[in-house]
């Protein structure tokens, strides 16, 4: 098993991104895409942000 840590941060801009790798075992390969729960990840800045209670964000 591998371990990856994944640090996105931005300041500038409202992003959505997810992961695609290459991967390659005993003569198979192929591409990983990782998702957030099946959604994009998002990172946004902090410059003019607006605080709202996290359960109206979503």
């Amino acid at each position: 098993m591998e371990v990856f840590t994944v640090t996105a941060r931005t300041s500038e801009c409202d992003c959505t991104w997810v992961i695609e790798f290459d991967w390659s075992t005993e003569g198979r390969s192929g591409v990983q895409t990782v998702t957030n729960n099946g959604q994009p990840f998002r990172t946004t800045s902090k410059a003019d942000a607006v605080p709202c209670p996290l359960s109206r964000c979503l």
